[in-house]
């Protein structure tokens, strides 16, 4: 029987990019995602007009509904948007894809198409997997992520490859725990949703995926960023009980 499935975009200050990922999007069947998620956090430019564009112009594929945030809530709140939407809406998984147009619908097709993610409770899209493509991805980026994967891995004694890509697929309930709601807002909600599925003894697989860079602009702090994932990972050593 298939899943039902959520295809869930956060979006910031992305007027450009989400209308290329929405058009992009039309190419998913409606038999493999049956709705489309796009959580604003509080845009200051004209993404959620470009959004309605979408919607009104909107000729095949699944069905788009645009929420948005009353406030900045960090891309882990919008995260817990989606969650609380696909658990309290019946749908069995909620596919992550971010609306900075970094990510290749493509592989958002196959891996629907392949069926394998519903053997898993997280299918994580991984940019640095060995089959990986990375278009214009800088050799510094690489490096730092390369050795953040690394050191993650030594921490959590679990192979990661990616602490954290656009493209996630992620069975509902194993991210409806309330213990999730209180994981923080910011960027580094991806990484401490692993820490906590890792803790949890959830199942979990990378797969490869195409991630290119054209005009996207990062929202991240990457020094801090860097800092805060380090302590992230001493405490998941040292207090394992505040990921359980």
């Amino acid at each position: 029987m298939q899943p039902n499935i959520l295809i869930f975009v956060p979006a910031f200050n992305c007027e450009r990019q989400i209308v290329r990922v929405l058009k992009a999007l039309q190419s998913v069947p409606e038999s493999l995602a049956s709705q489309i998620l796009v959580v604003d956090n509080l845009s200051s430019d004209e993404t959620v007009a470009a959004v309605n564009r979408a919607i009104s112009e909107r000729k095949k594929g699944p069905a788009i509904l645009l929420k948005e945030n009353s406030k900045n809530l960090g891309l882990g709140g919008s995260h817990k948007v989606a969650f609380r939407y696909a658990a309290t809406h019946g749908f069995d998984f909620c596919i992550t894809f971010h609306g900075d147009d970094q990510a290749d619908v493509g592989d958002l097709v196959r891996v629907l198409k392949s069926g394998e993610f519903q053997k898993y409770d997280h299918f994580l899209g991984s940019r640095f997997h060995k089959e990986s493509v990375r278009e214009r991805y800088s050799y510094m980026r690489l490096g730092g992520n390369l050795a953040l994967n690394c050191l993650a891995s030594l921490v959590t004694r679990f192979s990661i490859s990616d602490l954290g890509s656009g493209l996630n697929v992620r069975r509902v309930r194993a991210v409806t725990d309330p213990r999730i709601e209180r994981l923080p807002n910011d960027l580094t909600f991806d990484v401490l949703l692993l820490l906590y599925a890792l803790r949890k003894k959830q199942s979990i697989h990378f797969f490869p995926i195409t991630w290119r860079h054209t005009d996207q602009k990062s929202n991240a702090r990457v020094f801090r960023q860097g800092v805060q994932l380090l302590v992230h990972l001493a405490r998941y050593r040292l207090r394992p009980e505040s990921f359980a």
